[in-house]
């Protein structure tokens, strides 16, 4: 995972690692003993908070801090960023959730069903 070094061209200090998959067939690959090993690993081998840093991250603000760290944006702040172009959403638009629109719901529907 580390060794291949997936980063922002100019700005190899920062490595970016998918840790987790929606489509995983196995349920305790994603959730069970076995992604807790990797967590583990990773926390205990990059996260000395001096050589190396570990954030975790949902794929939106992945997208922010990428176009952040590619208008130059100085990895020191990276937490900074994971709202950068994208905002988090301002109320949960899951199809159970009441405060979403008629039309949402319908929508949300229509892509889910």
């Amino acid at each position: 995972m580390i060794s291949a070094g997936i980063h922002i061209k100019d700005v190899p200090d920062v490595i970016f690692i998918k840790t987790h998959i929606h489509g995983a067939k196995a349920n305790s690959a994603v959730l069970g003993t076995e992604m807790n090993s990797i967590f583990t690993y990773l926390e205990s081998k990059y996260n000395d908070g001096h050589r190396y840093i570990l954030h975790y991250a949902i794929a939106r603000e992945i997208y922010n801090i990428i176009k952040a760290l590619e208008n130059g944006e100085s990895p020191e702040r990276i937490e900074e960023f994971r709202n950068y172009v994208i905002k988090a959403p301002i109320y949960n638009s899951s199809i159970d959730i009441a405060e979403a629109s008629q039309k949402l719901k319908r929508l949300l529907y229509k892509t889910y069903r």
